[in-house]
């Protein structure tokens, strides 16, 4: 029985065009929202913006990875190893998509703040608190969705 199950976690998982495409998307909206998701008030609330100075650095990085993933038919393959890489795997995956749909979603506060709050304030605070949450999962989501991802694969047995 033991040799089924290891026979069974060291096949390889291998990366469809789907998973492909989540990855990609999930790393191509880390820099819109890193850049343009802190405007206004929310900038002024978390320091105009999530990524530091080097904005050179991160895009170079970021577009070498879309790159390579998009060039390399097997750059997202891994081997099951244990059943905790698998399970942070499929997390990462789900994180993934909770940050794509929050990215989409900062574009349409305002609709989600009146439909979630009656009275938005005289100032429209609402609408920064609303902003400053979505903001803060999509990115919270993408970086741990990629990061963990990463973190499932390079830990596998390759």
């Amino acid at each position: 029985m033991d040799s089924i199950f290891n026979e069974a976690m060291s096949r390889s998982i291998q990366a469809n065009l789907a998973l492909k495409t989540l990855y990609c998307f999930s790393l191509f909206f880390i820099l819109p929202i890193s850049l343009f998701g802190a405007s206004g008030w929310l900038g002024m609330m978390t320091g105009g913006g999530f990524l530091p100075a080097p904005i050179l650095m991160w895009l170079l990085l970021i577009v070498w990875r879309l790159v390579y993933v998009v060039r390399y038919r097997n750059a997202l393959d891994s081997l099951k190893s244990n059943k905790f890489l698998f399970l942070l795997r499929k997390i990462s995956i789900l994180l993934m998509v909770v940050g794509i749909m929050a990215s989409l979603t900062i574009f349409i506060r305002r609709p989600i703040t009146e439909f979630v709050f009656r009275n938005v304030g005289d100032d429209g605070i609402a609408y920064v608190i609303v902003g400053l949450w979505i903001y803060c999962i999509s990115l919270a989501a993408l970086f741990l969705g990629a990061g963990g991802f990463e973190v499932s694969r390079k830990f596998s047995k390759t």
